[in-house]
């Protein structure tokens, strides 16, 4: 609107803003002169004009005033109010829309339109509009500081709430008042943080000195909202990347918990493409009263309604513990799930199938249960008392004074770790628990000192001990390596393969263990150690027909070994064998064609690839894979591996050298020579930490390069291996934090 003429914007005049409307008003009406026009003279209508002279009026008292509603437009030769047009309630369209132009009658028109009720209201709006408008700059200034002023503060009292449930602290306490030293962990961390933020410790001022006055963010309805804000937040973020990442898989588990309630865990693992990361993320926790599989599967069609996944779809496994509410064949939870879902494959826990192993193993024979008994009876009876908890600390300081204090660990089939680390602590204190035992023994008269004194300084503990120190070294790292995040069905697989080799070698390593304990006791020769017990010989009543007699082994150290050495040794092996046969085997069978010993085979040998090669696999996923495209694209990566493995191995490499300080910047930029080339290609895929895996590691470099793209079935197939869950391992994690 350049000359403001009224007309081009008296169509829209309602749907201005507060800022437009000031615009106008400082533009100020239309009110053009007879000398402003050409021919010095405004338009006739009917032999009458408008006049110049009416933009004044003479007011009661003889002056002159001004009509600043007034606007007239040259265009429309008519005359319209502005104040009517911008303020005016239910205005008539003759003065603000249509115009009216009767200027035989323009005098008396005017008048009766100053006077009229709508036009006093408008021009009355008008004015505390022109006068307040001064003064709106400054409102709207200090508005944008408030809120700027309460962002900085609810960000940090967001940092807070996070620092508190990142490590399980209580927010509030018992006593919250400003006059109260302690406040609770929210309000006592608000105080430190305003010694150091100036908007935090303006805003606590003005807070104490305005009361209710002021609205709290820090009150505990207001934490709760943080914390209420937060969970949902981390809950989209969680459920949008499991949407992004396709397929997922889901582990459940539950508990009773310290208010007595059944806790149902649910995590969700997917894997990231972006990064070619897997996670595993906490998706929902909720209470029941049973247990029985109809109500969990309830609660699981409940957790998926409320995420909007479309589990029937994308789920493609789920892990469970050994429950029969769990996995049970034909009514079990896992059951009803496949009944809906028929690619969502069912996998046992491997790390709660292992810990079975462990179990059965410890309870093999009478020498473990009485060795893993005592270690547990020793810890209730040490433990039991701060005097002798304190008398063990002070033994360890005087036989090891460099060493840090350690304290006996309990020995529980919860904790899967439990027996080995009990084991450990025990070996690494046994002076210093033999010390405390003849204290109390001497101080005491007790006699459960002096059953324990003779057990541990006996040569059956020794050889119990260091046989399943033997065994734990080979299971311990295993049962960790089940609990990671990142390990696949392959790796597993290959990992249990491996260790039941290193088992059946221990059968070979009698001897060793024989050495070790003759080693321990020549360490400890101010010691007596009572001998292995010669057990009498029981003669057997010879039937009638039989020849053979019995020959009854009279070395207690040849009965040691064939009674526990073996026993434990065989019955772990056979467990193994037993627990963790292979429920998906074409699964297994086709996931390890992935394998570099597979791959390597098949590449010298077209004619070792299976005729039924990924039949199994595709037809358990026939959503996401298809067998006769795997099979092709599959000859295409036996091809190119040699390629694939070296840039694997490139990228280790080269940060190898970039941590050598000797390394030269021109080094990087020359061509690789033959001798590196050679060198990167002997380097082994599979060294790497953890449960890294070349599956693994080849669904990474997928997610990283346009193979993806080349071989989208193959990399399909990689996504679907390390999206399968292993264990339920972080529902057992989720319930420790449950416990905070």
């Amino acid at each position: 609107m350049v000359d403001n003429d009224p007309v081009r914007f008296s169509n829209t005049i309602t749907k201005l803003s507060f800022e437009q409307k000031k615009y106008i008003l400082c533009l100020g009406p239309c009110q053009p002169t007879t000398q402003q026009m050409p021919l010095r003279q405004l338009p006739r209508t009917n032999k009458y004009s408008f006049r110049a002279q009416w933009y004044t009026k003479t007011l009661p008292n003889g002056s002159m005033g001004f009509r600043k509603w007034l606007s007239y437009s040259i265009s429309a030769d008519k005359i319209f109010c502005i104040y009517c047009m911008l303020f005016g309630k239910s205005p008539k369209k003759a003065w603000t829309i249509d115009g009216t132009s009767r200027w035989k009658d323009g005098n008396h028109l005017l008048t009766s339109h100053e006077t009229s009720t709508i036009h006093i209201a408008a021009s009355i709006d008008a004015t505390i509009h022109e006068h307040c408008s001064p003064l709106l700059p400054a409102l709207e200034e200090k508005k944008k500081m408030e809120v700027q002023t309460n962002r900085v503060v609810v960000k940090q009292l967001i940092d807070i709430s996070l620092f508190l449930a990142k490590h399980g602290l209580a927010f509030r306490g018992h006593k919250e008042k400003w006059t109260d030293s302690i406040r609770g962990n929210f309000k006592d961390m608000v105080y430190l943080l305003a010694e150091y933020s100036p908007v935090l410790s303006s805003y606590i001022t003005c807070l104490k000195k305005k009361g209710k006055s002021v609205t709290s963010l820090i009150s505990w309805q207001r934490q709760n909202q943080l914390i209420d804000a937060i969970s949902n937040s981390i809950f989209n973020s969680i459920t949008q990347k499991v949407e992004t990442a396709c397929v997922f898989s889901i582990s459940i588990d539950t508990t009773f918990d310290i208010s007595r309630q059944e806790q149902v865990s649910f995590i969700v693992r997917f894997v990231d493409e972006s990064n070619g990361m897997i996670y595993e993320r906490l998706l929902a926790m909720c209470s029941t009263a049973s247990t029985k599989s109809e109500t969990l599967f309830n609660i699981f069609l409940n957790v998926f309604n409320k995420t909007n996944l479309n589990w029937k779809k994308n789920l493609i496994g789920q892990s469970y513990d050994g429950a029969a509410n769990m996995r049970g064949e034909y009514n079990s939870l896992q059951a009803k799930v496949k009944s809906e879902n028929p690619h969502a494959v069912y996998i046992w826990c491997w790390a709660h199938r292992l810990n079975l192993v462990v179990e059965q193993g410890v309870a093999s024979c009478l020498e473990a249960v009485d060795f893993f008994g005592i270690l547990g009876r020793v810890f209730d009876f040490v433990c039991s008392s701060k005097n002798r908890v304190f008398l063990f600390e002070q033994n360890q300081k005087i036989r090891n004074p460099n060493l840090p204090v350690r304290r006996l660990k309990r020995v529980t089939t919860t904790r899967w770790s439990s027996h080995s680390t009990a084991l450990n602590t025990v070996l690494l204190t046994w002076a210093s628990l033999v010390d405390t035992l003849e204290d109390l023994w001497k101080s005491e008269a007790s006699s459960d000192a002096s059953s324990f004194l003779s057990y541990f300084q006996s040569e059956r503990f020794l050889y119990t001990c260091f046989l399943f120190k033997k065994i734990f070294s080979v299971l311990d790292p295993l049962s960790k390596t089940f609990q990671a995040i990142d390990i696949d069905l392959i790796t597993a697989s290959s990992m249990i393969t491996s260790k039941i080799g290193q088992l059946l070698n221990i059968r070979n390593e009698f001897n060793s263990i024989v050495i070790e304990v003759k080693q321990f006791i020549q360490n400890h020769l101010d010691e007596n150690f009572t001998p292995l017990p010669q057990k009498r010989s029981r003669k057997r009543k010879i039937m009638s027909g039989e020849k053979a007699t019995d020959e009854p082994t009279s070395d207690p150290l040849t009965n040691f070994k064939y009674h526990t050495f073996y026993t434990v040794l065989d019955i772990i092996c056979s467990q193994i064998d037993q627990k963790f046969n292979n429920d998906t085997i074409s699964i297994f069978k086709d996931l390890s064609l992935l394998t570099k010993k597979r791959i390597l085979e098949i590449k010298m040998d077209t004619n070792k690839i299976p005729c039924d090669a990924f039949e199994g696999i595709a037809s358990i996923y026939s959503t996401f894979l298809n067998a006769e495209a795997l099979n092709t694209e599959y000859l295409w990566l036996i091809d190119c591996f040699s390629n694939l493995e070296k840039t694997i191995n490139l990228t280790k490499y080269l940060h190898k050298d970039e941590d050598n300080e000797s390394t030269n910047s021109s080094d990087f930029e020359s061509h690789i020579s033959e001798s590196d080339e050679e060198l990167i290609s002997q380097c082994p895929i599979e060294e790497c930490t953890n449960s890294s895996s070349l599956i693994y590691i080849m669904f990474k470099l997928f997610c990283s390069s346009n193979i993806r793209f080349t071989l989208p079935n193959i990399y399909m197939l990689l996504k679907i291996a390390v999206t399968l869950p292993v264990s339920s391992a972080s529902t057992e994690r989720s319930f420790s934090i449950l416990k905070l």
